[in-house]
């Protein structure tokens, strides 16, 4: 009885989509209307193209005059309207999750750990909800919510797995990962990091004006929307320089070190916001690296030869341009079996103290956190290399040529006569011949054993 009346109730819109139905699915029907929104109408071929997309989603060729007719039929009644949502889910769903109303874990973006396995016991995780975070993507900011697992007494992250209070990351969390994020509440999506590189590349972008250039572009983003005083606006999150630079140098980092070793994982800060965590860990990798890239590139004419002149000579050369800030202490040591100690300087940045004189300011120093007590002296000595030649036999000067001097010398390299680069060193003193025969050294005791052997032929 009651489905013969709910037969009789049927309106004549409902009686066509009925009738719809039984020709087009309406599964296919809502996916012509989504379309037809998308679409202009200026498009000649719009629903010959609304057709072919169905075909080659579902399968199903219908004719394009045929898919015309249909949504017109749909939109003149609104019928169109009331049953298929053409809204923006993507805003209504950030919108929703920003509701300080309601208590939600709903996000466009739910990010997992980088297994739903245990690496231990392959069992799958249970995961559960670590935080709220934000997202930064190419032109704007959204909400996400980072989920963990732990099993076998291992934390597992969405690019690293903790285990006894330490960080690791292997190649499964690091490559082919949308987001990549190493704590707090910053997750960055890989195409901002890529188009980094890009701009590091192309455009020799640093750190603070691709920050600033992002924020600026969020922000213009937003005003086409919205007025200036919304407080979409003044509540905005802004990609912090400090934090991009950290979370940018140690996954690429991860990256080279997987790139040029066999290494199975890799120990990261587990604080990233940790200053004394990020220097021991670059300063721990900094050596590995240099061998690993010794031993990956002197090995190219095997790996990518590039004709029969590949690989014939090495070539030895300093450039000066790129220099920076170092600390002034130039009485650092390093120590080297072919020549003794060498004078080689301290390379870290100088520190930033707050000014006493201005408060809450910060000034700059000339010395690092470890001889940061040399600030209070009276003067500085300035040493040169006994053994370095006299000016007489070189027309080119390589002594440190300024006492005060706050910047770096620039580099010293080595490559290969078909311009591939074997080796460099950063120099904090001057180019000076111990150096560069320590460098030279350094290069040759690192190279792979097949070059080793060419080269050993050759001198004899």
């Amino acid at each position: 009885m009651n489905s013969n009346s709910n037969i009789n109730n049927i309106n004549d819109n409902e009686m066509l989509l009925i009738s719809l139905n039984r020709r087009i699915p309406l599964q296919h029907l809502n996916f012509m209307c989504s379309l037809d929104s998308k679409l202009d109408e200026l498009i000649s071929t719009k629903y010959d193209d609304i057709s072919n997309m169905v075909q080659l989603t579902y399968g199903v060729k219908y004719d394009g005059v045929m898919t015309q007719s249909i949504l017109n039929l749909l939109k003149s009644d609104n019928i169109a309207l009331n049953l298929f949502s053409l809204h923006n889910i993507d805003k209504i769903v950030n919108n929703y999750s920003r509701d300080h109303h309601f208590l939600t874990m709903a996000s466009l973006h739910t990010i997992k750990p980088f297994t739903l396995s245990c690496l231990q016991c392959q069992q799958p995780l249970k995961l559960q909800f670590k935080e709220r975070v934000n997202i930064f993507l190419m032109n704007h900011i959204d909400d996400g919510v980072i989920f963990i697992g732990r099993c076998c007494h291992i934390e597992y992250r969405t690019n690293s797995f903790i285990k006894g209070s330490k960080r690791f990351v292997i190649r499964q969390s690091l490559y082919n990962q949308t987001y990549i994020h190493f704590g707090g509440k910053c997750v960055l999506h890989i195409d901002v990091l890529l188009q980094y590189v890009s701009d590091l590349i192309n455009m020799y972008a640093g750190f603070e004006n691709f920050c600033g250039a992002y924020n600026d572009t969020i922000t213009s983003v937003l005003l086409q929307h919205v007025r200036e005083n919304d407080p979409q606006i003044k509540d905005q999150p802004m990609l912090e320089r400090r934090l991009f630079e950290n979370i940018w140098l140690i996954y690429s980092t991860s990256l080279l070190k997987f790139f040029l070793s066999t290494s199975i994982e890799i120990e990261i800060p587990y604080h990233l916001s940790n200053r004394d965590e990020r220097n021991h860990f670059f300063t721990y990798q900094l050596p590995q690296l240099e061998r690993d890239f010794i031993l990956y590139w002197s090995n190219h004419m095997l790996k990518f030869s590039c004709g029969s002149q590949c690989c014939k000579a090495m070539v030895i050369d300093g450039f000066q341009k790129p220099d920076r800030f170092v600390c002034n202490f130039t009485q650092e040591l390093i120590h080297s079996k072919e020549l003794g100690d060498i004078e080689w300087g301290c390379g870290f940045r100088p520190e930033m103290i707050r000014d006493k004189q201005n408060p809450g300011y910060w000034t700059n120093t000339k010395y690092c956190p470890k001889h940061i007590h040399l600030e209070l002296t009276q003067s500085v000595c300035c040493s040169t290399d006994k053994d370095d030649y006299n000016v007489v036999d070189c027309n080119v000067s390589r002594t440190d040529r300024y006492c005060n001097r706050q910047t770096s010398y620039g580099i010293v390299l080595t490559m290969y006569n078909c311009g591939i680069i074997v080796n460099f060193n950063e120099l904090y003193r001057s180019e000076s011949p111990t150096r560069v025969l320590h460098h030279l050294f350094t290069t040759i005791d690192c190279l792979s054993l097949t070059v080793q052997r060419a080269l050993m032929h050759y001198i004899k």
